[in-house]
């Protein structure tokens, strides 16, 4: 395998990628204030030496009023604010449909300068910190690693959202990777990773604040029992008030445990000032309890393993080692906090467990929503 052309076949997008450097010293305005605007701050504007200038925030609702200090406006004021030419609008909204709408909306007013998140090199690598250059070299260098990955994978549409995936970072175009309904997230009938309703019992880790097991239900999942782990202390709160508030029948099978989970038992720095990308951190506010799997197995038999834990998967899955080897729960897990979590942690799973098969599935066509499926053969 040729890496260089492995990594350019996937791509579809014409469209390259800005890097962050370009908002330096800029006049912002932020359209939507959301998860997808704290995404966009924690993987863009944080990694900024010259931040820019965030004039206005707008947004309907200030769901998370503790965030955003100032320069809070309601859309309905749009066409009352000084025109500058070299405003630059970030539009950070998830639903793509009132994306457009929102385009159209600031197009009418005469703002030209439109971007979204997705736009942004950085906003694709989350959490790594290494220049484009040095992921590029990286990726090079782990050529052997990355076409083990590929092989070990089971299908066509995983092994064409691998490509794309890798395509998009390699090559600093937009990703246009091959995405799956939104819905069969976590669910996935057709490969098979919710089997056996009778006996599901669900670790749901990074559970937040209960949006998975919503997920969960309004999709019909049944469901034995869930166990909801989720660090941030805030969130934790809101997850135990969802739980309590459940039907009765519901209530006595979901249950909650605030830690954090790693290759180690003790307690981690935590920094929980991130909204929904709060994370453990060698440097953090807070310590948290930090459990491994392979402990808190003993506790709960879990048969399905749901993780979206801000990047600690990898450490998580270390702290597994015993557990994936004699029990292999099936495993779903975000896959896209670090360029290399997608051939990385299909290495390291398929070196503690050589009882599974292995599936990607992509919810966004962007990079973020990319999950492995690990199935228990």
């Amino acid at each position: 395998m040729v890496i260089n052309q492995f990594l350019s076949s996937g791509i579809k997008s014409k469209q390259k990628l800005k890097p962050a450097k370009f908002l330096n010293k800029k006049n912002l305005a932020i359209y939507g204030c959301g998860n997808a605007f704290f995404s966009f701050q924690e993987f863009v504007l944080n990694k900024l030496k010259k931040k820019p200038n965030i004039n206005y925030f707008f947004d309907k609702s200030f769901i998370q009023k503790d965030f955003i200090k100032e320069n809070k406006l309601s859309p309905l004021v749009l066409n009352k604010i000084p025109k500058d030419k070299n405003l630059i609008f970030i539009i950070c909204i998830g639903d793509k449909k009132i994306e457009k709408k929102v385009f159209i909306h600031l197009k009418k007013f005469n703002f030209n300068k439109i971007y979204y998140p997705y736009n942004f090199y950085e906003y694709h690598t989350c959490y790594e910190n290494r220049t484009y250059k040095k992921i590029k070299k990286m990726l090079i260098k782990d050529k052997k690693k990355i076409k083990k990955a590929f092989n070990l994978l089971a299908d066509n549409q995983s092994k064409k959202i691998f490509k794309q995936f890798l395509s998009a970072i390699f090559n600093f175009r937009v990703p246009q990777i091959s995405k799956s309904k939104i819905n069969n997230m976590y669910i996935e009938k057709k490969i098979n990773y919710m089997n056996n309703f009778s006996k599901t019992n669900i670790l749901n880790a990074g559970a937040y604040d209960g949006d998975t097991v919503r997920h969960l239900l309004k999709n019909h999942i049944p469901i034995n029992s869930i166990l909801c782990v989720e660090p941030n202390k805030y969130f934790f709160a809101k997850l135990t008030a969802y739980i309590n508030n459940l039907p009765k029948r519901l209530f006595p099978k979901i249950f909650s445990l605030n830690t954090a989970l790693g290759s180690f038992n003790g307690k981690v720095k935590f920094n929980p000032t991130l909204g929904m990308n709060s994370r453990a951190l060698f440097t953090g506010e807070d310590k948290v309890a930090n459990i491994k799997l392979d402990k808190l197995y003993n506790f709960f038999n879990f048969s399905h393993l749901i993780a979206d834990i801000e990047g600690s998967e990898f450490f998580m899955l270390k702290g597994a080692k015993k557990l994936l080897k004699k029990y292999s729960p099936n495993l779903a897990i975000s896959t896209y906090h670090y360029p290399n979590d997608i051939y990385r942690l299909i290495i390291n799973i398929n070196i503690y467990s050589k009882n599974y098969r292995f599936y990607l599935r992509n919810y966004t066509s962007n990079c973020e929503g990319t999950v492995l499926y690990a199935i228990k053969k």
